[in-house]
């Protein structure tokens, strides 16, 4: 779905409006732009519609709680701000408010909950992007609560001082004659605690005795206090006997009554029944560090105790310890073909085994989805800690049945053991995290252990991820085109359009540097909308100078074709290139057109009425089906450059070629011959009957400026130079030259 931002990033108001569909609005309470910024990246194109609106202070967000009435669902706030604590919103009563910071822990996070917070995050770059999610359940949360907000609200009252001389109180009222030695309790004390016709208590003694004997010191010591007149009044919650031996908690106020010398000689109050509250706080308290699926503790308190677990063992004062990744490698497949309720019964399956076969002092945490983490609080030594982790994972793979079916669990799990090399506790989670993909990368169900190289590697990936994102924000790409040309008249009858990233530090970047980890992150969509966006506008250039269109391929993820509104996007894309004639085809590869098959099929006419054609990439990589090739309009095949490159020296990959070539001449498809590096390539090309070739051999991709040079000498039509290069670049080759 088309969205546009308004606004600027500080000091102000930043929204997100969606075209044609209805949109909820959330308010953002925090300081810091780069916070914000990942927050607005989180929202962009979840389902339902978000309107981000951002205040950078509590004043400002007062003002637009005030503006927006009942616009405003749900308040995210930071703990820390310029004027005051991000919790102070929670009086306002506007709307749910979920509370996130980098400075927070369990205290000031049960603070936060009891002041009535729906949610308290740990704010970390991982956990603002998953913000959506977060959301999701704690709205989902909150519409379960009306029932209890009753009961808050009952809780609240109760809590209101009762004034001693309002006797008709429903609650207990009770009078320690001190000089005396009595104590006295009203009628409706003595129902509500099953005492009804009995004469006790009669003294204090008495009434001590019934105060749960873990509650009894500090009872005396707050009792104390106020006869010392150290405090203006008693106030005291604790567990009671009653009558049926069941202890219940109470909240127990009081005041003393003094003579002229200040002796205290008498002292009443009240005694509310409060064991419903203590429950609700309880739970909330449970609900905010653990998991409500398996019950184990969250990822918020994890991370709580991996950071106090780092400090002490840099003090000095903590053990060596390790922490392991965990990911089931196929429960996407119980997902999709037996449900999500039995995806949900083989996680508590998989926590309960884990529970078993921990160690008493070991913390064990759902990370979020199917990931689990495990902090073992004391190892002697790597070996030991691969020790542990092995007989985890022996464990974990022990086949069940589920649902009638018998299921052979896999696990992934990553391992990263304490050293010098981490400064930080994010810096071993993550390295745990890495680890466990590159046991998924080995073809997972297996253990893998961070190392010093695996953790400079991961770094180096953070910082490029650091660095794309700042790429994305400052538009630092740029488009270099490689000719397609026709064989053997060597006749340019497209150019294909490669991104290239043109890093500060380190000058310019192919797409295969940079691509995988823009998938990895999530951001290839923007990636392939701005290609588009560039493309129309290097058109529009070529259209006014050479006075006619020049054809263009460009290629698109899955991901792309994932996002709502994505024809709209492209319709954009030719509407805004001036162009009257069609200009563009979209190069896809066989895992993208696999994944999104459905959604091309049904936009197809679209596509078409535009007169954009589609292109298979790498095809003989993936799943090579029939069944696309005969049924979808195919513009051009390309055969991959891992078969081309190495045709000429194996015969397997000759065959493959000749194959290829064979079945889309069957279909009538046309067929593009990559990565073309030698004379003898084109020669066997030629002789095979490949209509058309690319590579460098041919022309290196080039700069917009090479290319209008090429078109203003070729006039698109004349033939071809033939010795390469065909185009010289306007750029150093260094600068252009790499895989597309």
């Amino acid at each position: 779905m088309l969205f546009h931002l308004t606004g600027p990033l500080t000091n102000g108001v930043r929204g997100i409006t969606y075209m044609n569909a209805p949109y909820r609005t959330l308010l953002v309470v925090d300081d810091e732009p780069n916070h914000v910024e990942l927050l607005r990246r989180a929202f962009a194109n979840k389902a339902p519609p978000t309107e981000l609106l951002h205040a950078s202070t509590l004043k400002e967000a007062e003002n637009l709680m005030a503006e927006s009435g009942e616009r405003i669902k749900l308040i995210l706030a930071d703990r820390r701000l310029p004027d005051g604590d991000g919790t102070d919103l929670l009086a306002s009563g506007r709307a749910p408010v979920i509370v996130f910071t980098a400075h927070g822990n369990q205290e000031f996070a049960v603070h936060a909950l009891k002041k009535g917070a729906l949610d308290y995050v740990v704010k970390s770059d991982a956990t603002l992007l998953e913000m959506p999610l977060i959301v999701e359940t704690a709205l989902a949360r909150w519409n379960d609560q009306w029932a209890r907000e009753a009961m808050a609200q009952a809780l609240r009252n109760s809590e209101e001082r009762y004034s001693l001389a309002v006797m008709g109180s429903n609650d207990g009222i009770w009078d320690w004659d001190i000089q005396a030695g009595l104590f006295f309790v009203s009628a409706r004390w003595r129902e509500m605690f099953s005492y009804a016709g009995s004469a006790f208590p009669d003294s204090i003694d008495d009434w001590l005795s019934l105060v749960h004997p873990q509650d009894l010191a500090g009872f005396r010591t707050c009792l104390s206090s106020h006869l010392r007149s150290e405090t203006s009044h008693f106030e005291r919650e604790h567990r009671l006997k009653a009558g049926d031996g069941i202890y219940r908690w109470v909240l127990m106020r009081g005041l003393a009554v003094r003579n002229e010398e200040g002796t205290p000689h008498r002292m009443a109050g009240s005694l509310t029944e409060i064991t419903e509250r203590k429950r609700i706080e309880q739970q909330l308290e449970y609900s905010a560090f653990h998991d409500s699926l398996t019950g184990l503790y969250n990822r918020a308190i994890f991370v709580q105790r991996l950071h106090h677990r780092m400090g002490a063992w840099q003090q000095g004062t903590g053990d060596t310890f390790a922490v392991l990744f965990l990911d089931f490698d196929r429960f996407k497949f119980i997902n999709d073909n037996m449900g999500h309720s039995a995806g949900d019964a083989f996680l508590r399956v998989m926590a309960e085994r884990l529970r078993k076969h921990l160690r008493e002092a070991d913390t064990l945490a759902r990370f979020g989805g199917d990931e689990f983490t495990i902090l073992l609080d004391s190892v002697e030594s790597q070996t030991e800690a691969v020790a542990l982790a092995g007989r985890i994972h022996q464990e974990l793979r022990a086949p069940f049945v589920l649902r009638e079916q018998a299921i052979y669990p896999s696990v992934s799990i990553g391992l990263a053991v304490s050293g010098e090399q981490y400064s930080r506790a994010e810096d071993i989670l993550r390295c745990a995290d890495y680890a466990m993909y590159q046991a998924k990368a080995l073809g997972g169900m297996r253990l893998a252990v961070s190392d010093e190289e695996a953790f400079s590697s991961s770094r180096s990936k953070l910082k490029l991820e650091h660095d794309l994102r700042r790429a994305l924000a400052q538009n630092e790409f740029t488009l270099a085109y490689q000719p397609i040309v026709r064989l053997p008249a060597r006749k340019i009858v497209a150019w294909e359009c490669l991104l290239r990233w043109i890093h500060p530090g380190r000058g310019w970047m192919p797409a295969a540097e940079f691509i995988p980890l823009a998938e990895y992150i999530g951001v290839i969509p923007e990636l392939d909308e701005l290609a588009l966006t560039m493309a129309a506008r290097q058109q529009r250039h070529w259209r006014s100078g050479l006075g006619r269109s020049v054809r263009l391929t460009v290629n698109l993820s899955a991901a792309f074709f994932g996002k709502p509104g994505f024809m709209d996007i492209i319709e954009e894309t030719v509407r805004t290139s001036g162009s009257g004639e069609p200009w563009l085809d979209l190069e896809l590869t066989e895992g993208s057109l696999i994944q999104q098959l459905s959604i091309i099929e049904r936009e197809l006419p679209r596509l078409q009425s535009l007169g954009i054609g589609l292109w298979l990439d790498d095809f003989g990589t993936g799943y090579s089906s029939l069944n696309y090739l005969a049924h979808l309009p195919l513009h051009r095949l390309k055969i991959d450059r891992s078969f081309t490159a190495h045709m000429i020296d194996s015969p397997k990959d000759m065959l493959v070629v000749k194959a290829i070539l064979s079945l889309a001449g069957s279909l009538g498809v046309p067929v593009v011959g990559e990565g073309i590096e030698s004379a003898l390539q084109v020669e066997k090309l030629i002789e095979l009957k490949c209509p058309y070739g690319q590579g460098n051999y041919l022309s290196v991709p080039v700069d917009g400026e090479a290319v209008t040079e090429t078109l203003a000498y070729l006039h698109g039509s004349l033939p071809m130079q033939v010795e390469p290069p065909i185009c010289k670049p306007s750029l150093p080759d260094s600068r252009l030259r790499g895989d597309p």
